[in-house]
This record gives structure tokens, C-alpha cells and sequence, in this order.
């Protein structure tokens, strides 16, 4: 609720593309017209806001206009004709700005999200069900200004990847579209599912002495002691906790000071922190072992 009361607050309503002063004559012959809404018809369906709305714009600069594709045999008068504002792709325009529309509604969003993860969160989801989850949460991320995704929808999305190949690797797909998603949803770090939050997590530590400080058990001070240094960008520096939420079951104390001491050995035996041999080689070992529990 909370993330939603944020969004509404920081979301920039886009007007969908206004219909510009209307041109006598479209300037696209109506093959290429009809190319246009048959690919503003897909973008609909898979709920592709950036998609349709530069295919919106595209049709608003051409002078496009609906039932410019019916033909112009028909009688406008006729019972076929009276009414009608679709084209012969059956897409119409106005309907193709009112969704444009509501993709601007944070409301409207996080309801297709909900009704989306319900069906990726089946035992076989359709890929169409994951292309729409998956640019939906771009969206919100998108109009909110927040690079995050609403809560456990991209853990919905790699959970469906999974499901769609029980016996192999979603890489290992023949559908090049499966493995794209899949790059997408498991790529990039930020999208791991247990990440704490950047706004919330302390930070790099300063200084030799900012660990010890740490040991120390003055955690009411660590946000004072951060580096200006993003959550995921390398750096030299010690953490001042760990980057991710510990697994179910597990003591939130005991995750906490083995996820320090690993960024810890894992600096040294990088070369990243100043050791001797024999500290960098015990450093690389209980790396290992840690990975290998």
C-alpha cells in the first residue's frame, strides 16, 4: 500500500499523443497504415506501453485516422458502415490511446499486475502472461521513478521461467523469446528477488576504523559512517551489512556476521584489502567452503 501511495505521488501522467490538426489526406498508403495497427494491436495485447506509444505518435504524425483502412467503396451511409471506427485491422485508435491512458495510472497497474502474477504463478504460464507481467512491472517502474519492481513480481516471473522447463535450463530453450526473458529476469543483480532495498541498506564503510566500529556494536551510527557508493558498484570498502535478506529458517544475527565476514575474505582474496599470502589463501578457502555449504 505504502509503494503504491508513492508511486501515485511521484507518477508523471504522460498524456497519450494528441490528435494534431488533421490533415486532408493520410500521408502513408494504406498497406503501411494497416502495418502500423497490426503492430499497435500486438503492442496492446502485450500490454507494451513504450511501444504503443510511439506507434500512437507515429499515427498522429502521418495524420492517421479511424476507418482510413475500411476502403473507400462502402457506402458511408450503409447499416456496415454507420458507427463503425475500427479499421479493417479491427484496431481502433481511441481504444489504443484509452489503454495508452490508463498505463499512466499507477491504480490501473498495480491491478493488471495482481491479475497477471495470479496467472504466471500457475503451473504452466503462457508466455504471453510473462511478456505482459514483464513489461507491466517496466511501467510502474518507469512512471513511479523507481527502478524496483512492485514487490515479488519478478520473483513470479523467474518462478514461471522455471516451471515452463522442469527438466532443463530455461537457457537452454529453443525459443529465442524464452531465453531473452530469461536474461532479463536472472541478468541483472538488482532483479535477485532476496536484495534489500538500496534506500534502506547502510552502505560501504568508510574506514578501518568504521569496522571496528561495527564489531563494536554501534549500529545506530552506520548511517553515518557509508561511503557515497552504490549498493551494487564495486568497491574496496567493507559493508556495513549484508546485501540480501536471509533464507527462511535462518537466524537474521548468524546471516548478518557470515555475510560480512565473506565480503571481508572475499576483498582479500581479490587483493582488494592488503594481506599476506597465507591470509589470502585462507580467505579464498573459506570462500569456497562457504559457497560449497
Amino acid at each position: 500500500k505504502q509503494a503504491a501511495e508513492r508511486a501515485s505521488a511521484q507518477a508523471a501522467v504522460v498524456p497519450a499523443p494528441s490528435h494534431p490538426p488533421r490533415k486532408s489526406i493520410c500521408l502513408l498508403p494504406v498497406a503501411e497504415q494497416l502495418g502500423i495497427l497490426k503492430k499497435m494491436e500486438k503492442a496492446m495485447r502485450h500490454y507494451d506501453a513504450g511501444a504503443l506509444e510511439m506507434l500512437l505518435r507515429s499515427a498522429d504524425e502521418y495524420g492517421m485516422r479511424d476507418g482510413d483502412t475500411n476502403g473507400g467503396d462502402e457506402d458511408p451511409g450503409s447499416d456496415d458502415s454507420a458507427g463503425s471506427d475500427k479499421d479493417e485491422s479491427g484496431i481502433s485508435l481511441g481504444a489504443a490511446r484509452q489503454l495508452f491512458t490508463q498505463f499512466q495510472s499507477v491504480d490501473f497497474l498495480l491491478m493488471a499486475i495482481e491479475e497477471e502474477n495470479v496467472k504466471a504463478s500457475g503451473s504452466d504460464p503462457s508466455m504471453a502472461s510473462l511478456r505482459r507481467l514483464e513489461n507491466l512491472a517496466k511501467q510502474f517502474s518507469r512512471i513511479s521513478g523507481d527502478p524496483a519492481e512492485p514487490a515479488e513480481t519478478n520473483q513470479v516471473l523467474q518462478k514461471g521461467l522455471v516451471r515452463r522447463r522442469r527438466t532443463k535450463s530455461i537457457f537452454l530453450s529453443e525459443d529465442p523469446e524464452e531465453v531473452q526473458m530469461a536474461s532479463r529476469a536472472f541478468g541483472e543483480l538488482f532483479r535477485f528477488s532476496q536484495l534489500k532495498s538500496e534506500k534502506t541498506w547502510r552502505g560501504h564503510l568508510k574506514t578501518v576504523e568504521d569496522l571496528s566500529a561495527l564489531d563494536g556494536g554501534l549500529k545506530a551510527e552506520l548511517k553515518d559512517l557509508g561511503e557515497d557508493c552504490s549498493m551494487l558498484t564495486h568497491s574496496k570498502n567493507y559493508i556495513a551489512e549484508a546485501l540480501t535478506f536471509p533464507p527462511e529458517g535462518y537466524s537474521d544475527d548468524a546471516f548478518e556476521a557470515a555475510a560480512l565476514q565473506n565480503f571481508r575474505n572475499i576483498l582479500v582474496c581479490t587483493g582488494d584489502r592488503p594481506a599476506q599470502d597465507c591470509q589470502r589463501k585462507a580467505s579464498h578457502q573459506a570462500v569456497v567452503e562457504l559457497a560449497q555449504v
